[in-house]
């Protein structure tokens, strides 16, 4: 194969070839782990101050029984601390897990086989910071 080529290396058309490679390759587990950290620290909070499930709902109150074997400083969710401690994140691929590896997370959120108190998932407020870190993200790639 013949053929011609040519390269120009204008200052100028570097910085835009510059522009146009982080649009065309961005940095997708930034952003994701930039989400990661503020679920993780909404998940946290909710556990810790606001025991409400995502949607806002208050979560059930122990039972009578339950509640004469708790301490002041325990309330629900929050006993030693051990469950807010375990939520992490994880970036797989473009994907983005937020929960807790503790062998009773999973019943305490969905109820299985004790009172549901759902603290995974997002509020709208929660929605709405995800979407502000995903619009500096973009909006760091292309300056308005």
């Amino acid at each position: 194969m013949s053929g011609l080529g040519m390269q120009v290396l204008s200052p100028e058309l570097i910085a835009l070839q510059g522009r146009l490679d982080k649009l065309a390759r961005p940095n997708f587990v930034k952003l994701l782990t930039e989400i990661g950290g503020v679920v993780e620290s909404q998940t946290r909070r909710r556990i810790k101050d606001e025991k409400t499930a995502p949607n806002g709902s208050a979560w059930a109150p122990w039972t009578d029984e339950y509640a004469k074997t708790r301490h002041a400083n325990q309330s629900l969710l929050f006993a030693s601390g051990d469950l807010e401690d375990s939520i992490t994140f994880e970036t797989v691929g473009f994907e983005l897990y937020v929960g807790s590896n503790l062998a009773y997370a999973r019943n305490q959120n969905e109820g299985t086989t004790v009172t549901q108190r759902e603290y995974l998932g997002l509020s709208e407020a929660n929605e709405r910071e995800v979407v502000d870190v995903t619009e500096k993200f973009f909006n760091a790639l292309v300056p308005s």
